[in-house]
């Protein structure tokens, strides 16, 4: 496939086009999420470079964000609370002047309509490079498993284990990142989301009727619901990946 790589920043013509990207890619409560928006603003004017989109002409085929930190050779120094703590690393770094090493994958989002093209290898591809230019030596990844919210009630460290008839990894991004050489670290907190009952059943379009556990669809895990605060709770486990680049 014929396609550009374009840098991108909070001022770029792709912006309007890369948040359809996300509304189709991800489920309607992430517009929940605060903690990563509140960094984002940071991350586009701080580390433009290291913000891309895969394009054919005008089109969004991938967006990819990602910036750098300081790790050490000691990848299993990755920390439980994933994505959360990376970001306070980047920043930390960012305003102390600490020299990176590392680069870390913040998204990788594939345009559903060329899902199912290998786009994600080209992803991977272009972070390897990336951190290769910078002189970094890996790339890590807080992943969301793709089909873990079809097995909300399964043990994240269980699906994890699951393999397909190859001794691959059965969920599909996992087992991209394993076919493009990547290792799985740990398993790690995701993002996490609290908001008002109105907000959730908008959200998902369930009526919750009594304070508990529901599914919810594209949710990884269950939610939990209390009326009598007005709050529903949610959070996600993630997976470490890292990739060495030579």
């Amino acid at each position: 496939m014929n396609y550009q790589i374009h840098g991108y920043d909070k001022d770029s013509k792709w912006i309007s086009d890369i948040q359809r990207i996300n509304d189709k890619s991800w489920p309607k409560f992430m517009q929940g999420e605060n903690v990563m928006r509140s960094y984002w603003g940071f991350l586009l004017s701080s580390f433009h470079k290291y913000q891309h989109v895969l394009a054919i002409d005008d089109l969004i085929v991938a967006v990819v964000n990602s910036a750098p930190f300081k790790l050490g050779a000691d990848i299993y120094k990755l920390h439980e609370n994933g994505i959360y703590w990376g970001l306070k690393q980047i920043s930390h770094n960012y305003y102390n002047e600490v020299e990176p090493d590392t680069l870390m994958a913040l998204q990788i989002v594939v345009n559903p309509d060329f899902q199912g093209k290998k786009i994600s290898y080209e992803c991977l591809n272009l972070l390897k490079s990336l951190a290769y230019e910078q002189g970094f030596d890996k790339v890590v990844i807080p992943i969301r498993p793709s089909l873990k919210h079809l097995y909300p009630l399964m043990d994240m460290t269980e699906y994890i284990g699951l393999k397909d008839k190859d001794g691959f990894p059965y969920d599909p991004w996992l087992r991209v990142h394993m076919k493009a050489g990547g290792k799985i670290v740990k398993q790690c907190r995701g993002i996490s989301i609290q908001a008002s009952v109105s907000e959730w059943e908008e959200w998902t379009g369930l009526h919750f009727g009594f304070s508990g556990e529901y599914v919810v669809p594209g949710a990884l895990k269950p939610v939990y619901v209390d009326l009598h605060k007005n709050l529903v709770t949610y959070s996600q486990d993630n997976v470490w990946v890292a990739h060495f680049v030579k």
